[in-house]
């Protein structure tokens, strides 16, 4: 497969298999490959992952609300932090951890 085509394969999946699963109506306006395509992960079938970036934080937050709908999919969600912003997190969920 060609580029092209691999990139048209990553948005149908995820318009028809993530998006359409969970209710959403609108599109993503991007979505891209995390990574460089290397002939050694291509042979072992390794996956990169996926950037889908949405219209908007309401959009964002309905689908992150709605991540209960793709239960019992091999399929892993996570919010895109900056550094700065996965730091705080850390601190706040050690915090957290240490007054239980």
């Amino acid at each position: 497969m060609d580029l092209k085509e691999l990139e048209y394969e990553d948005r149908k999946y995820v318009e028809n298999v993530v998006i359409e699963a969970m209710g959403i109506r609108s599109r993503p306006t991007q979505i891209q490959r995390i990574g460089i395509l290397t002939q050694d992960r291509a042979s072992k079938e390794r996956y990169r992952p996926l950037k889908v970036s949405l219209e908007s934080v309401e959009v964002k937050s309905q689908f992150l609300r709605n991540l209960t709908r793709l239960k019992g999919q091999f399929i892993k969600i996570t919010e895109d932090l900056t550094k700065q912003e996965r730091i705080l997190v850390r601190e706040w969920r050690d915090k957290a951890n240490t007054k239980n």
